[in-house]
């Protein structure tokens, strides 16, 4: 959003040390809209997938940064660690845009099969290089 600055701050002035935007898709899609709702709620899915996080730098360096050892699921990582210790965190509600590009490349429903199965393999311990593996063979 144009005054994502102006949101970010009232979201830390109110105490918020972590939050992320909702989103849509720079696409018309009905199915697009309908991811796009995942983002707007806490959930199973909350905080990952181009959401835009923001921090205060004592958040950070208190959860010591994102795991490097991630090139994807890093974002889903650290909002795990955000929950895990109980910091609030803000979901504003005035959608960034995200590209539909990966689902015009391929399919909606092949991005989200595959996201779905890295996701899983994430939730399931698999390793960083395990879940980039995966994702680069299965996605163009």
């Amino acid at each position: 959003p144009d005054d994502f600055y102006t949101q970010i701050k009232k979201a830390i002035d109110n105490r918020f040390s972590f939050g992320f935007f909702a989103y849509k898709f720079d696409s018309a899609s009905k199915l697009l809209q309908f991811n796009s709702r995942f983002t707007a709620k806490n959930g199973l899915f909350t905080g990952g997938g181009d959401q835009c996080h923001f921090m205060t730098k004592k958040c950070f360096e208190a959860l010591k940064g994102y795991n490097e050892d991630y090139c994807l699921m890093e974002d889903f990582e650290f909002v795990d660690r955000v929950k895990k210790q109980n910091i609030p965190f803000k979901i504003i509600q005035s959608r960034a845009i995200v590209s539909a590009r990966k689902y015009n490349d391929n399919s909606w429903l092949k991005v989200n099969l595959i996201n779905g199965f890295v996701f899983l393999k994430y939730k399931l311990g698999f390793s960083p290089k395990n879940l980039k593996k995966t994702y680069r063979s299965l996605l163009r």
